[in-house]
This record gives C-alpha cells, sequence and structure tokens, in this order.
C-alpha cells in the first residue's frame, strides 16, 4: 500500500485524506521503515504537498501530542509564528510578542522537539533567561498576569519517533518542520504566520481554514520574506469566518516612513537582542521601531484587540513610547526567573 501512494507521488498525483492516513498509521508507533518514510517525504515534497495534503499531516502529528493542563484560553489569545526564520534580521516576533501581551493578549510559545523546531525566537528568549516550563496548575496561576506562555510540549513525537527521526536527518525537508509549528496545541484562535512566497501566504490561509482555526492572516514581503515590511510591499491573506480576503499592504499607506531592510539587519544573536533592548526603550533606529510597530499593528488587528491595522499602529506605538513594553518585558523576565525548574 505505501509503496503505491509514494508511487502516486513520484508521478506527481495528489494523494488522498484516507491515503494520507494509511500511511501515517503505518508509520506511528515506529512500524514503518526509515528509507520508506523519506521516500515518502522526498516524493510529497518534490510534487509540493497541497494544502489538504499538509493540513492532514498537521493532524496527524497533532495526535502525538499530549497537553495535561487545566488552563483555558479565552478568544484574547495569539500565537505569532515564522515559517522561515533563514532571514538576518532582529528577532521582530519576539518584540511582537512582547508588545501582544502588553496590550492584553495571552500570547504563546510551544516548543516541541530541540532538533526539529529550534528557531530563534527560542534563542532570543534563552538569551533573556527565559527558559521554558511545563505547563501544570501551579505554573498557570504564576504566570497569567503575564500573559505571557513559553511552553514546553512533552511527547510530540509520540509513536512517530521514526518520522521525527528521518525528518532531523534530512532538514532540507521543510514539511514536518512547519507542520509542529502549525500543530496549535492549546487551540489558540488568532494567529499571525510569516511566510516566503505569495503562494504559501495563500495556502497557509487555506490550512487555517482547514484546520478550524479561522481567524488567521498569513504574509510575505515582496514574494520573498516572512515579515510585514518596512520597504515596499507587503501581501497578505487573511482567513476570517471561512473566507479568504488577500490584499497588499504598503507601510506608508499607514502613515509609516518607508525604510531600507538593511536598516533592520543584524549579524547574531547578541546584536538581535541588542537591538531588541533599543526598540523596547524607545531607544532604536527609526526603522527597528517601525518595522516592529508594523508587525505588532498585524497582530493586534486579527486578534481583534484593535479594530483596525491604523489603531493597532497607534497602540504599538503608544506602549513602546510610554514604556509599558519594557515595563511588560521586565516582568515577563522576573515571572520566568522566579519560577524556574
Amino acid at each position: 500500500m505505501n509503496n503505491l501512494i509514494i508511487d502516486k507521488l513520484n508521478a506527481k498525483l495528489d494523494i488522498t485524506p484516507f491515503e494520507l492516513k494509511q500511511i501515517f498509521k503505518s508509520f506511528k508507533n515506529n512500524s514503518g521503515n526509515k528509507s520508506e518514510i523519506k521516500s515518502f517525504f522526498d516524493a510529497l515534497n518534490k510534487k509540493g504537498p497541497t494544502t489538504a495534503e499538509f493540513s492532514g499531516i498537521v493532524l496527524c502529528l497533532a495526535e502525538g501530542v499530549d497537553i495535561n493542563s487545566p488552563f483555558k484560553i479565552g478568544k484574547s489569545a495569539i500565537e505569532n509564528i515564522v515559517l522561515d526564520e533563514n532571514f538576518k534580521f532582529f528577532d521582530i516576533s519576539f518584540v511582537v510578542d512582547i508588545i501582544s501581551s502588553c496590550c492584553g493578549l495571552s500570547v504563546f510559545r510551544c516548543k516541541f522537539d530541540d532538533e526539529l523546531k529550534k528557531l530563534r525566537s527560542f534563542d532570543s528568549l534563552n538569551h533573556f533567561g527565559l527558559n521554558e516550563i511545563n505547563l501544570t496548575s501551579e505554573i498557570n496561576k504564576n504566570f497569567k498576569k503575564t500573559n505571557f506562555f513559553y511552553v514546553k510540549i512533552p511527547s510530540c513525537s509520540r509513536g512517530y519517533d521514526n518520522v521525527y527521526e528521518t525528518a532531523k536527518k534530512h532538514k532540507r525537508n521543510s514539511i514536518i518542520p512547519n507542520a509542529l509549528k502549525l500543530i496549535n496545541p492549546f487551540g489558540v484562535t488568532n494567529q499571525t504566520i510569516g511566510v516566503c512566497s505569495k503562494e504559501d501566504a495563500q495556502r497557509y490561509a487555506e490550512c487555517a481554514l482547514l484546520l478550524g482555526n479561522k481567524n488567521t492572516v498569513s504574509f510575505c514581503h515582496d514574494d520573498s520574506m516572512p515579515l510585514v515590511s518596512p520597504e515596499g510591499d507587503t501581501y497578505i491573506c487573511e482567513a476570517w469566518r471561512n473566507k479568504i480576503f488577500s490584499y497588499t499592504l504598503s507601510s506608508d499607506v499607514l502613515g509609516i516612513k518607508q525604510s531600507p531592510l538593511s536598516d533592520i539587519m543584524c549579524e547574531n544573536i547578541n546584536e538581535s537582542c541588542e537591538i531588541i533592548l533599543d526598540v523596547l526603550k524607545n531607544k532604536s533606529k527609526v526603522a527597528q521601531k517601525n518595522t516592529v510597530i508594523l508587525n505588532s499593528a498585524l497582530s493586534l488587528y486579527i486578534s481583534k484587540c484593535t479594530p483596525s491595522l491604523s489603531e493597532g499602529i497607534k497602540l504599538a506605538t503608544k506602549v513602546i513610547e510610554d514604556g509599558s513594553a519594557l515595563k511588560k518585558f521586565n516582568q515577563i523576565k522576573r515571572a520566568y526567573k522566579k519560577y524556574i525548574f
């Protein structure tokens, strides 16, 4: 059966949801051999997964997630995801998380597997001493007031050890790492997803709808970079109420002067964290601050914290300039350093 499915993919034919479930069922509990698993993902990657195929993989992998927490997530929660972090910009999404939590949103960052999901944002968190926590009833009380949850998820690979091990050895295949990022174990209803092409922006917006997440926005700058950019145009796909709305956004339309991308670049994690602190202290370059404001505005808007992007820009600007964002950052640092186990 598996060979037939792999042959079908090699012939550039899409597979059905039933076939996908069958092959993952054979992979589960390590019953699938590693060469067969590699052949499957190589063929799927070469063909290019459809939205339905990718969504199906996310759902299959989600079966391996084991969460035992009484924590209830309300509507005012956000998960900001970047699907490709290979660009040499400072860690914009980390500052966006701080500003989002400062504005009353519960922010979630879920860490699964160190090898597969080693993101730059985790480097930023660890640089500032924010180690991931295991979510328990006791910890919930301590961290709830911060609105910032950097959570270690146990047993993500339960039953799929061979799939994960194979993915680690073949990192050029991005299907598994990106599927992990979209598992959304806490069921956060608001998501922003930075991608690297207009095609991906459309695909992941459609994927969000198939996964039942009806309030998601995916975006890319100039068909190449996963951010709302201070230079040029940003393509946005907004999934809302079972529909997808696509449009192009330019910073100057929102009243923010355009700046070159070179102004937000950095060489390493230390320089990135220096820029993060400068932004929070309202001492950064204009382009660095504006980039954070633009991306934060999208997060605040999609989560319905503000009624429009323009209002999101005003709110994000306010919390940086009045010191609220820096105060929130220091509150989060105190909480995580106090309750590290």
